[in-house]
């Protein structure tokens, strides 16, 4: 995921379905990471 974000891509872009990264991270059992794609700005390494 570190690498995606670094390369520019953007945990905003959602889905057919209208559903994001971190919501799908959430959905998943992955909340740390939700958080993180919540708050990372797009193709902002942190």
């Amino acid at each position: 995921m570190t690498a995606l974000l670094d390369a520019g891509a953007s945990p905003l872009v959602a889905d057919d379905n209208g559903k994001d990264a971190a919501r799908y991270a959430e959905e998943n059992g992955h909340p740390q990471l939700a958080a993180r794609l919540r708050i990372q700005p797009a193709g902002r390494p942190r």
